[in-house]
């Protein structure tokens, strides 16, 4: 029998079976709870950069270029791209009623209807469904550095004057950043891969870093599925430093954690 000598728990671990059973109850129940009444969630300085963004590009006269990463949407690391889809519609919201020309590059074949789509039902809401552009939402190449090239390309022939950039990203994140500093467009960049963070510090304006950009989604969309998520991993960055703090004093206090736990 395959099952002969073996156990449930592996020893030593159940501390971290413990922590996962409160994680999903403590995020079941506050996505159930999201529903019945609103968690107040911390404004991000990002969600006012945005509309500062919208607003230079009005003053200037000149168009925003919004593009949503480089993971497509059967990727398993897809939640970044639907993050950057939320933002997406907020930055096309606030183009349309300024009355804004957004210019929407991807190298992603299935998320292209869906900013075609979010970017036109944005501007009909606002009453500005002729202002709508279908060419503006451009399918430039799933290879990276043919896309790096193109929207290079598109920043300096139609000077653009706000570059948000929220995603997932790989290597050409840091080209075009810098391009866009060159370009003196106002940067707001996005990413949770800790790689390509310090590529739009020094670059960006603005950047959102890690967990702010699933956040900042949740703010925008209201979606009460991720806001009990983003609440409960919250609740439990709570627990875990409590813990921490709690066997930090007992190790200090010459009290054996193991004994007590009866290992």
């Amino acid at each position: 029998n395959l099952l002969d000598g073996m156990s449930l728990l592996v020893s030593g671990r159940e501390f971290g079976l413990v922590y996962f059973i409160i994680l999903v109850v403590a995020m079941i129940y506050l996505i159930q709870a999201a529903k019945q009444r609103e968690f107040k969630l911390k404004r991000l300085p990002a969600y006012d950069a945005i509309s500062e963004a919208v607003g230079r590009a009005s003053e200037l006269g000149r168009p925003v270029l919004c593009h949503c990463g480089q993971r497509d949407l059967n990727h398993p690391e897809a939640s970044a791209t639907l993050a950057a889809l939320s933002i997406l519609s907020y930055v096309s919201k606030l183009c349309a009623e300024a009355g804004v020309r957004l210019i929407v590059p991807t190298m992603m074949q299935s998320t292209y209807p869906i900013q075609v789509d979010i970017v036109r039902e944005a501007y009909i809401e606002a009453g500005q469904s002729q202002a709508f552009q279908p060419t503006d939402i451009r399918f430039l190449s799933p290879h990276h550095q043919a896309y790096a090239a193109g929207v290079i390309a598109i920043m300096e022939r139609e000077k653009v004057a706000s570059n948000i950039m929220v995603g997932q990203w790989s290597g050409i994140t840091l080209v075009i950043a810098e391009t866009s500093a060159r370009l003196n467009c106002f940067g707001i960049g996005g990413t949770d891969q800790s790689s390509n963070i310090p590529f739009f510090v020094p670059t960006m304006d603005y950047a959102i870093i890690g967990e702010e950009m699933y956040a900042l989604g949740s703010y925008i969309e209201r979606n009460p599925d991720d806001i009990g998520t983003i609440v409960a991993k919250d609740v439990m960055k709570v627990i875990t430093i409590v813990v921490l703090l709690a066997g930090i004093v007992l190790t200090a206090a010459g009290i054996n954690i193991t004994s007590m736990l009866g290992g």
